[in-house]
């Protein structure tokens, strides 16, 4: 009893950042709600409000389209959900679905009827969110960019996520309203819906885009998408066409498997990516604090005992980065939308013998090069050099380890030297960071 009342009031007097979880967002060293955010969004209203940038008020789809152009998302990146689960549900139908759009950095969604919601990556912070109050009305005078905290309560910053700021994208049956409703009595047992887990590229197709729409050359893949559940326990059945819906959308009446796919893809390697982040700069600052506190000067970098400590929280990272575990394309592959694959591709990067992380393969997985595309993108290069370091060290010593490490083995030797080429041609600093490196 006595020790655990000095424990108490050892934590008691302990300073506030020296209890900090590496979830605790809003507190030092993360600090997600202060300071000038340098995400696309952030950047665009700067830009609104000094007078450079003059959205299109003309019509809501105007509107929508303008933003669209200025964010740089390709429209055939759009992809329908039709569960009501969102911050705007009760316009949400499979009537009216709600459309999402996203490149590497932005996700937009808009409802026909309802306002546009925006996640927009800050380098160090995560996903930034966004209600744009006024974007619902038929024909928009002024528009309000404003920055939504309670998106975060129980929803953005839930268990889903780890409780950091994270994306969201579930796979629901759902009634013919679109409500999430409990198909057990139907014989379905499906662990994304039970587990309220995210959709990530390691999910078989067989559980995923419940409540969501699938358009596109698929035929042989086994999904729940496009299915209803019309009374409690009773069988899906077929919902309606999506060519029936209404509203016109930016991208016509589609929701391309292969989008979704990619969709996946991206927001489960950022929401793993952002932890292994928000894990190293905790143990950092309380490193710090400790040696503040012995008289020594401050690290930039963990030591290498604590970043071997953290090496299987980041890992998962890794593993996200080169696709371990991918679930496999259904048998002859997919097509996917030929305007989608045009803008993806319009990004990339060469090595010298024209290969690219931005190359489908589509016949038996998503990627002809397995390293993730994301490596490249704009918040993962805006992240602490140091932190980087950690993960490109131990991508080039998976790939040059010989055999590969456990967890690695989908790779074959060949891919594997294929990769550090790519890699070393076309990701800034790859080509030196071992992880010896890192914590130097």
């Amino acid at each position: 009893m006595k020790a655990a009342l000095v424990l108490l009031v050892l934590l008691t007097l302990a300073p506030l950042s020296a209890q900090v979880a590496f979830n605790d967002y809003q507190l030092p060293p993360h600090e997600y709600y202060e300071g000038d955010s340098q995400d696309p969004v952030s950047l665009l209203v700067r830009r609104i409000e000094a007078g450079e940038k003059t959205p299109d008020f003309s019509s809501q789809r105007a509107f929508v389209d303008w933003l669209l152009a200025e964010l740089e998302i390709p429209a055939a990146s759009q992809t329908m959900v039709f569960s009501r689960t969102g911050l705007q549900r009760q316009v949400v139908s499979p009537h009216n679905p709600r459309a999402l759009f996203f490149n590497d950095e932005t996700y937009m969604t808009w409802i026909p009827g309802g306002m546009v919601e925006l996640a927009s990556y800050d380098p160090h912070r995560g996903p930034l969110f966004f209600l744009l109050q006024g974007s619902d009305d038929p024909k928009p005078e002024k528009v309000n960019f404003n920055r939504r905290e309670s998106c975060l309560n129980g929803c953005h910053a839930g268990s889903a996520t780890n409780y950091l700021p994270g994306l969201l994208a579930r796979s629901l049956h759902v009634d013919a309203e679109g409500n999430p409703t409990a198909v057990d009595k139907a014989g379905i047992v499906i662990n994304a819906i039970s587990n309220h887990e995210n959709m990530f590229h390691t999910m078989p197709l067989k559980e995923r885009w419940g409540g969501w729409f699938v358009t596109g050359g698929h035929e042989a893949a086994d999904h729940i998408g496009n299915l209803v559940v019309p009374s409690r326990g009773a069988t899906p059945v077929p919902a309606p066409a999506l060519a029936e819906t209404k509203a016109s959308y930016p991208h016509g009446p589609s929701s391309d498997i292969l989008p979704l796919l990619v969709q996946d893809h991206q927001i489960g390697l950022l929401n793993t990516l952002y932890e292994s982040l928000y894990r190293w700069r905790t143990a950092l600052h309380l490193a710090n604090e400790k040696r503040a506190a012995d008289g020594e000067a401050p690290l930039v970098q963990l030591e290498a005992g604590s970043i071997a400590d953290l090496m299987p929280k980041f890992d998962k990272s890794v593993k996200q980065f080169l696709f371990a575990g991918e679930a496999p394309l259904p048998g002859g592959g997919i097509v996917g939308d030929p305007a989608f694959i045009e803008a993806f591709r319009a990004t990339r990067v060469e090595d010298a013998k024209g290969r690219s992380l931005r190359d489908f393969d589509l016949k038996t997985r998503l990627m002809k090069h397995r390293c993730s595309h994301m490596i490249l993108s704009r918040q993962f290069q805006g992240m602490p050099e140091e932190f980087r370091s950690i993960l490109l060290g131990r991508i080039r010593e998976v790939l040059t380890a010989r055999p590969a490490p456990a967890g690695f083995d989908h790779l074959s030797d060949d891919e594997r030297a294929a990769l550090l080429e790519i890699l070393g041609e076309t990701v800034p600093g790859f080509a030196v960071k071992t992880l010896a490196d890192a914590s130097r």
